[in-house]
């Protein structure tokens, strides 16, 4: 298995010509398959565990993001093959992953990923608590060897995270670099 790094996640629309690594994010398989993208990876991104779609992205060797909710949800990924990624949106100090989480993360090859909107929701609103845990956990998962990504989620062109952006959040976030990887 390879390590793969992507600068960015976002979806079709956000694409136009980039040539630099990125992830093209759909909601599941099926409109995956309407696009060609010969140098970006093609994951699935799903609020909620839908065994039936994860199995499919699976057989056809499309990564899969999962957005969890609760501490219980994080666990229940290590039963789900095809999830490689973790979205984590904080809601304040309700625990999302925990440290036993991380090293069972780490043994099976996870991998956890930010969304800027919410960061920079967090950052704007002064929500102190809420950043407070963005760093704590992203120095947590640092430590804990497990790869860190953020991701714009971008659906124009113009929202798109850019190489500065992520090494921005990188040194807010007190973590060496940020990017989107995966064991393929």
């Amino acid at each position: 298995m390879r390590l793969q790094t992507v600068h960015d996640l976002v979806y079709p629309h956000a694409v136009s010509g980039e040539i630099n690594a990125l992830g093209v994010i759909y909601s599941n398989t099926p409109a995956s398959q309407k696009d060609q993208f010969v140098q970006h990876q093609k994951v699935v991104l799903l609020n909620q565990a839908d065994r039936a779609e994860i199995q499919r992205c699976s057989s056809q060797k499309i990564p899969v993001i999962l957005q969890t909710h609760s501490l219980q949800s994080s666990f229940d990924v290590f039963k789900m093959n095809g999830v490689k990624m973790v979205l984590v949106i904080l809601k304040g100090a309700i625990p999302i992953i925990d440290y036993g989480w991380m090293s069972k993360a780490f043994e099976e090859r996870k991998s956890v990923i930010f969304s800027l909107p919410e960061l920079q929701k967090a950052f704007t609103q002064k929500d102190s608590g809420g950043l407070q845990e963005y760093r704590k956990l992203a120095q947590l998962l640092q430590k804990s060897k497990i790869p860190l990504g953020i991701a714009s989620l971008a659906q124009n062109e113009n929202e798109r995270l850019s190489e500065e952006d992520a090494q921005s959040w990188a040194g807010y976030l007190g973590v060496d670099k940020l990017s989107v990887q995966w064991y393929l």
